[in-house]
């Protein structure tokens, strides 16, 4: 998810609003769907070479199973194409409220491969590595994750709705005590076009909790819409299967073209 660094005030957020403001404008797809843009899922292309998205978005999280905590995790996201297929990304990002993880955060950078271009028989296979910094309060462990991403469309065209599978393993250099050291889990939704400018996502998210023996399954829904003045509005909702924990979503993103 994406998120601001509490530093990232004054002069940075002027700069990186103008930027958004005035630079011109690469492509739209709004069955695009990156991780927490707008739910968890996250499909196999990568942005163009010198495609740059600039992002800012949030996660909340609402935890009532023994006593109601809250934790809003946010920030902005940097994300460009280098190379043919291969897109780099920024993504600094910080949680406040009262639940585990808040007054922290975490720096993430990530090199995101696509493998090949889906044919008939194989759908689009890509590869995201992904190194966390953590600061602020609490625990410091190094992140490393790495996710496997299938995504096949349905039919012969572009706007086609699609099918989206991630496989991720998050690895702590250094757990809590009685955390687990390798955080597993699958993903499997997908996206459709429900007019020419905004389509919805759905997935169903099984994950390892950090604690040794939990485990969560949670149902997201999404909906991402193009925007006039070339923005983009990602909102999603979240809803654990075995629990009565909520997910709220928010992304807005400009896609701009640099070289």
């Amino acid at each position: 998810m994406m998120r601001p660094l509490e530093g990232l005030t004054g002069k940075a957020s002027w700069v990186f609003l103008l930027l958004v403001l005035v630079m011109p404008r690469a492509h739209a797809d709004p069955q695009e769907v990156e991780e927490g843009e707008p739910i968890t899922i996250e499909d196999a292309t990568t942005n163009d070479v010198g495609e740059l998205s600039l992002q800012y978005s949030g996660t909340y999280t609402r935890i009532a199973d023994a006593g109601t905590q809250a934790l809003l995790e946010q920030g902005p996201t940097f994300k460009l194409g280098v190379f043919k297929d291969v897109q780099v990304s920024l993504n600094p990002y910080y949680g406040t409220g009262s639940a585990p993880g808040h007054n922290s955060g975490v720096v993430l950078s990530d090199v995101k491969v696509q493998l090949n271009q889906q044919t008939i028989y194989i759908p689009t296979l890509a590869v995201d590595v992904f190194y966390g910094v953590p600061f602020g309060a609490g625990d410091k462990s190094a992140n490393y994750i790495f996710r496997a991403v299938a995504s096949k469309l349905l039919g012969s065209s572009e706007d086609s709705p699609t099918l989206h599978l991630n496989l991720t393993d998050t690895h702590l250099s250094t757990p809590d005590f009685g955390g687990r050291k390798d955080q597993l889990q699958a993903v499997f939704g997908g996206s459709f076009l429900i007019a020419r400018n905004a389509a919805l996502v759905g997935d169903v998210v099984f994950g390892a909790a950090e604690e040794a023996g939990r485990d969560a399954t949670f149902v997201e829904v999404g909906y991402s819409r193009d925007l006039p003045h070339d923005w983009k509005l990602e909102v999603g909702v979240g809803r654990q299967v075995d629990g009565d924990t909520w997910e709220v979503f928010l992304s807005i993103e400009k896609e701009v073209q640099i070289f």
